[in-house]
């Protein structure tokens, strides 16, 4: 799962990539899923935001990304929308002409 657009928010989108000998299968369904945010990974990107260092605002943002989609791929299997979202790419998996 992905997110698009917005920096920092809960993935809303499903990418599928098979590989099959030579081939490879690309599939981008967005707004496939209903995510929510995840308190402990809302407290990560606070915190890091928080951090005096490095004082370059840009490099603070890449930190505080890293932490935050790091955690979410902790976290986000534990959640409750997450086997919803499990089927749903299965099943654009099942749209792909693997054969």
């Amino acid at each position: 799962m992905r997110g698009n657009g917005e920096l920092k928010a809960p993935p809303r989108e499903i990418d599928v990539v098979a590989i099959q000998g030579d081939k490879v299968f690309f599939l981008a369904a967005t707004d496939a899923v209903k995510t929510a945010e995840i308190p402990a990974c809302e407290k990560a990107w606070k915190q890091m935001m928080a951090r005096k260092t490095p004082q370059d605002a840009m490099a603070k943002e890449d930190q505080a990304m890293d932490a935050y989609t790091r955690c979410f791929a902790k976290e986000a299997p534990s959640q409750s929308w997450f086997a919803g979202a499990v089927k749903k790419a299965q099943n654009q998996l099942e749209l792909l002409p693997l054969r």
